[in-house]
């Protein structure tokens, strides 16, 4: 017994020592991860914090162990094996801050020798090796590589870079370079990569381009998207009334030279690079430009018996402005090389310019910011550069065509000048027509004979809602907008009292001339919508209120009331009435200019007569 007891003893003693080996293995290799780590500049605060809790562990194991069992003995060498394990780990993190950096470059060209050059930025260009993990055969231009110290390619991001910054293409030097220009006016040769390659790249393509590669092509800047182009408007000429003769006069000057180019071209007659439509507000100038559109695709089609898609980029002049420098003129640029895209696919193109005067002002005149000092040189230079363009067409719309610059508008250039007047009477039968179709609701009186305000007068409608409408409502409500003193039309309102109409909106007295300016005088289009749609409402809010429904003359004369009170906040000085009248389409140089609505509302003041007094009152 005693021998086997000291037996005992000497084996613990061996495992003890043991213990205290492996132990001090372990605190050596802690001492050599403090020093590496006091020499690492970097934050290292986690690791520091990780071996102190490794050390107080361990010396917390070898207190332990004296007393401990053979057991409790093996239970602490395994967890001082998982120390260690953790030191290794410890170790691995200490090499990864003391590795060297390690740098990207751009695949740019691959040899048949399995090596590749690539670009390491723009000033280095190296032949590099592949490690053998990577196929080469699956490598690409413009992929982003990890290289080591060595500069070999140990790995291949899968994702094409999409930072950089924005250039634009200034000319395609061969199907994989191009040479582009920075915001900065600074001008680089780069490799296309291969997300680009098979594209369709134009000059004034934007690319998003990294040291020498470009990667990506840019959408087109969000502000010219917004400026609508759109495939062409389904719009026709017989949505248009009132503008028989414009139509035809457009139809011969403006379509005709895309619809005839053949007999054009034998007569060596070119087509007129763009169209001019002034007049006053609201007499359809964008509606015909539309339908111009519509009417040139739809000729086209039918002659060459395929479908062709046209296209209409519609632009108010007021959206080309900018406050910064050239922004506007960019913006000029952007538009035509827009229209130039689509040409190339052989389908009509339409710039249509609303509020042309806006951008297109006489240079010079100071009554402006003077933008237009650079606009209009560049959409001169512009619109010059379209002669070897076809199906491209410019139409400029203005009530205001006094403003723009004659550069402009000379022979060459915009060739075509259509005036787009105030519809005249028959021209209102039509447009009234448009806006109220047969499929509307009529009141009863024009249909029921049994009906107690059935008038023998609509016998000949035979309960025809169209016949009603054209014949009856119609011929009605365009005898209460056009009347006049000489031309008096009576009706009863709403509380079923006769009304004389007064459409007298202003007296004007010019150099030449004294006039009554009435309501008829400022008919348009628009106007006769807005009538349309108030006399709509009255016989809504009649139905809805419990009465009987549907259409009826008295609804459209209650429509043409309202709006001669919207134009009863007219200018009532001479100075604003002729800046008015010029807009409205008149050019009579206004002496005295005296709104009736305003007469009726003034009072007249008594004038009290003081006698003479004196120096003081």
């Amino acid at each position: 017994m005693p021998e086997e007891q000291g037996n005992q003893e000497n084996q613990e003693k061996k495992w003890f020592q043991a213990l205290k080996l492996e132990a001090g293995r372990a605190f050596l290799d802690l001492h050599f991860i403090e020093q590496e780590l006091s020499k690492e500049k970097t934050n290292t605060a986690e690791i520091k914090q990780k071996v102190a809790e490794l050390r107080g562990h361990i010396e917390e194991l070898l207190a332990q162990s004296k007393e401990n069992t053979q057991e409790m003995f093996e239970n602490m060498q395994r967890i001082l094996a998982t120390a260690k394990e953790q030191i290794v780990a410890l170790r691995a993190e200490i090499d990864k801050l003391a590795a060297p950096p390690q740098s990207y470059g751009y695949i740019i060209r691959i040899h048949e020798d399995n090596t590749v050059d690539i670009f390491v930025n723009k000033e280095s260009r190296k032949k590099v090796k592949v490690s053998g993990k990577i196929d080469v055969k699956n490598l690409k231009i413009g992929q982003r590589a990890l290289l080591n110290e060595n500069y070999v390619i140990l790995e291949i991001d899968k994702e094409w870079e999409k930072t950089g910054e924005e250039a634009k293409v200034v000319a395609l030097l061969d199907e994989d370079v191009a040479r582009v220009i920075t915001h900065l006016d600074e001008i680089h040769d780069v490799i296309l990569a291969e997300p680009l390659r098979g594209q369709k790249i134009r000059e004034g393509d934007s690319l998003l381009i990294s040291g020498n590669l470009a990667f990506t092509k840019l959408p087109k800047s969000r502000d010219i998207e917004e400026l609508a182009l759109t495939e062409v408007p389904n719009v026709s000429y017989e949505q248009i009334g009132g503008l028989g003769a414009q139509i035809e006069e457009i139809k011969d000057a403006v379509e005709s030279p895309f619809i005839y180019a053949e007999i054009f071209a034998r007569y060596k007659r070119t087509a007129p690079k763009g169209a001019l439509f002034f007049g006053p507000p609201g007499c359809g100038k964008t509606l015909v430009a539309k339908a111009v559109a519509r009417s040139l695709s739809d000729r086209l089609a039918q002659q060459y018996n395929k479908n062709i898609k046209g296209y209409f980029i519609s632009i108010k002049g007021p959206e080309i402005l900018n406050k910064y420098v050239g922004e506007s003129e960019r913006k000029i640029r952007e538009i035509f090389g827009k229209a130039r895209e689509k040409s190339e696919e052989n389908c009509p193109v339409i710039i249509f310019i609303d509020e042309a005067d806006s951008i297109l002002r006489t240079r010079g005149m100071g009554i402006s910011s003077d933008v237009e000092i650079t606009i209009v040189p560049q959409f001169l230079a512009e619109l010059d550069g379209m002669e070897e363009l076809k199906n491209v067409i410019v139409i400029l719309a203005s009530n205001r065509q006094d403003l723009i610059d004659p550069a402009v508008l000379r022979p060459g250039r915009i060739d075509v000048k259509i005036r787009i007047d105030r519809p005249d009477k028959k021209g209102a039968n039509e447009i009234f027509g448009i806006y109220t179709t047969s499929d509307l609701p009529i009141h009863a009186k024009y249909l029921d004979p049994k009906h107690k305000q059935f008038n023998e007068k609509y016998e000949r409608f035979n309960g025809d809602v169209g016949l009603v409408i054209k014949e009856h409502i119609i011929p009605e409500v365009v005898r209460r907008l056009w009347a006049t003193e000489e031309e008096p039309y009576i009706y009863r309102g709403l509380d079923n009292v006769e009304i004389k109409a007064d459409n007298r909106i202003m007296l004007v007295q010019t150099e030449s001339d004294k006039f009554t300016l009435y309501l008829k005088d400022l008919v348009s289009g628009a106007m006769i919508k807005s009538i349309v749609d108030r006399g709509k409402q009255v016989a809504i809010k009649r139905e809805i209120a419990g009465g009987e429904g549907g259409l009826m003359v008295r609804d459209f004369c209650v429509g043409v009331e309202i709006e001669m009170k919207q134009n009863e906040e007219l200018p009532n000085t001479r100075d604003d009435a002729q800046r008015w009248l010029e807009i409205q389409g008149r050019r009579e140089r206004v002496l005295r200019a005296d709104p009736f609505e305003r007469r009726k509302k003034e009072k007249t003041r008594s004038i009290q007569v003081i006698p003479t007094t004196g120096h003081y009152l």
